[in-house]
């Protein structure tokens, strides 16, 4: 088992937001968390991340953030985004240095969406550590 690497982390009002690099040592994702969610879930199928879906002029569908059958498997660096806004750490996305994040629970097409994937990746370029 691989530990996740704190990078850094950034602030908007009370909620500080925390990068980690969870590639692992052979730059794999390692699948697991080093925070449990803040609202005491389990981790399950009714925790996976929701995804938005883009229709087309002719019907046909594709979906905008896919899951693990929809994408092909990333040659990039993993990281993970967690929140603590006073109940404790909980995971609000996770992304590849070549891929758009994957967002968790209520954080799915939350308005502050893209620029905590801006200051995340700011982190990720200059790290803390």
């Amino acid at each position: 088992m691989s530990q996740d690497v704190y990078l850094g982390e950034f602030r908007r009002g009370p909620a500080i937001f925390t990068v980690f690099d969870t590639s692992g040592a052979d730059g794999g994702h390692t699948g697991e968390s080093t925070s449990a969610p803040a609202d005491g879930s389990t981790g399950g199928p009714a925790d996976e991340p929701v995804g938005f879906t883009e229709r087309s002029a002719d019907g046909s569908a594709r979906s905008l953030t896919g899951g693990p059958s929809d994408r092909p498997a990333s040659t990039g660096r993993r990281f993970r985004v967690d929140c603590s806004d006073g109940n404790g750490p909980g995971e609000v996305c996770t992304f590849t240095s070549d891929e758009s994040p994957t967002w968790r629970g209520a954080w799915n097409g939350d308005e502050w969406c893209v620029w905590i994937e801006a200051e995340a990746r700011k982190v990720v370029k200059q790290p803390e550590r």
